[in-house]
């Protein structure tokens, strides 16, 4: 596919694709073609609607807001290279509490450390309630969309996330880091991840691993993906959260 005078390619030769598709097997193609659909304006305001370029307010000091450019400041590549994730940086807290947004069926939380604190004796002296920032999509937007992100560990980049027994929403990512000797791309330089979120089908838990400049593996669902598979496989025994509903399967009979 040709980006002014950039060419972007997918890891495979694919043919057509759905959307669901193009988020289970990680397609820049058709990553772009989402982007260039929507439009900079409403690109724009879905990045900003789920919290990327803002403050979270999370209750830790030191928070950035990351950078997201408006509109007037982006060039005419701009809309297709946001699509796969270059020129916008955002923090782990905004990746984590923007998938967040989806799994609470489409509503932005403002994030907290812990729920309360309490005394030897079990007094709470502090209790933190979770507080709305906004609704950012539709809760049958939402719904689909965790629907469609369970074809990624299912049968697209994030296999190595699955975890027996319970369903998993959720989406690899590979990007590049800046070198700061030349200012351009790294191209060995990168931040592996996978964001995830468990049960898929009444989500308990959302868990971001990000592995900074790894040696071995490249790809989020390499290396990202196994990590997240281990630490969701430990909290669902130790939250006790029962397994996932088993899926109806129609059986035909031959000849």
């Amino acid at each position: 596919m040709e980006v002014g005078r950039i060419t972007i390619r997918d890891h495979e030769k694919y043919g057509w694709l759905t959307v669901q598709q193009i988020l289970a097997h990680s397609s820049n193609v058709g990553a772009i073609k989402i982007g260039q659909k929507l439009g900079k304006s409403l690109y724009y305001h879905y990045m900003s609607a789920f919290g990327f370029g803002n403050l979270t307010g999370v209750d830790l000091p030191g928070e950035t807001p990351g950078l997201v450019r408006r509109p007037k400041g982006w060039s005419g590549l701009s809309l297709s290279v946001l699509s796969l994730g270059h020129e916008v940086s955002v923090t782990p807290i905004q990746f984590a509490t923007a998938f967040a947004a989806v799994a609470n069926g489409g509503v932005l939380l403002r994030p907290h450390v812990v729920r309360s604190l309490q005394t030897q004796d079990r007094k709470i002296v502090r209790h933190t309630e979770p507080a709305v920032v906004r609704r950012v999509i539709s809760e049958p937007t939402a719904r689909t969309l965790l629907r469609m992100l369970t074809s990624t560990v299912e049968e697209g980049t994030g296999k190595e996330a699955a975890v027996p027994d319970y369903a998993v929403a959720g989406k690899t990512g590979t990007a590049q880091k800046v070198d700061p000797a030349t200012g351009r791309y790294s191209h060995r330089k990168v931040v592996a991840s996978f964001v995830g979120a468990v049960p898929a089908e009444s989500p308990r838990l959302v868990i971001l691993v990000m592995i900074d400049e790894p040696e071995r593996f490249r790809w989020g669902g390499s290396i990202a993906a196994p990590t997240f598979r281990e630490i969701a496989r430990d909290a669902m025994k130790y939250l006790r959260i029962p397994p996932s509903p088993t899926r109806d399967v129609r059986l035909v009979r031959a000849g």
